[in-house]
């Protein structure tokens, strides 16, 4: 089983890195999968003298997001405007007839002109997938005040805390896996980051599965079913 990571060096580091939580991406030539835990974290501004408020708040909600149209899926990591980023990608932009140009500077655009974290030096990551082309996901990083970059991928990616659970796909990840087994590895990787980093990452996992068919489900995990998996 793993084992919890050290303690961070000060609380502000554990702040710092509480709104990223973890989220992975698995594609294989039968679909793709997205999963996410539930945990957030209040983010609380520095003060005047750049000091954070020792208290905070834990709860917990689904940090997927998908179309109206079942379009475009996201699931997002990082701080207060990942979320923002998120829900204007699966509001404004819309992937059928664009071509992948069109298509990637409507997701830069989505991140343009938000404030910077203030005192702060964490991102906001967002994985991007259209359902009409799943070889075409995306990972969104908007680092300060920069626009956002992509980084495409064709296998698996995480997003999130910096984790042993990330080795967990590429351990076990197969280009031919059966959306089903997308599914449980999916749920294994949130599940070891949790293991791994308790008080940042929880709450059950989300899992959204997309098949060939581009047919898109939802599906939640309490960490007790999860941990069964």
């Amino acid at each position: 089983m793993p084992q919890p990571r050290p303690c961070y060096a000060g609380f502000d580091d554990l702040l710092e890195d509480c709104g990223m939580t973890f989220q992975t991406a698995l594609i294989s030539a039968h679909g793709v999968v997205v999963a996410s835990d539930r945990l957030f974290v209040e983010r609380v501004p520095p003060d005047s003298q750049g000091r954070r408020r020792i208290l905070f708040q834990r709860t917990h909600a689904k940090k997927t997001r998908i179309a109206r149209s079942q379009n475009v899926v996201c699931v997002f990591a990082g701080g207060g405007y990942s979320q923002t980023i998120a829900d204007n990608i699966v509001i404004d932009c819309n992937p059928i007839g664009l071509t992948d140009a069109e298509w990637e500077r409507c997701l830069r655009t989505t991140g343009n002109n938000l404030p910077e974290y203030v005192g702060e030096t964490v991102s906001d990551e967002v994985i991007v997938v259209r359902t009409d082309d799943l070889e075409s996901a995306l990972k969104v990083i908007r680092q300060g005040g920069d626009s956002p970059t992509l980084t495409p991928f064709t296998s698996h990616m995480c997003a999130g805390i910096d984790t042993d659970a990330r080795v967990v796909p590429k351990l076990f990840w197969r280009a031919e896996m059966a959306l089903d087994e997308l599914h449980t590895l999916a749920v294994v990787t949130v599940m070891h980051a949790c293991q791994e980093n308790p008080t940042l990452v929880g709450g059950g996992v989300d899992v959204v599965t997309i098949d060939q068919t581009h047919h898109v489900q939802e599906f939640y995990y309490n960490e007790q079913k999860a941990e069964k998996i």
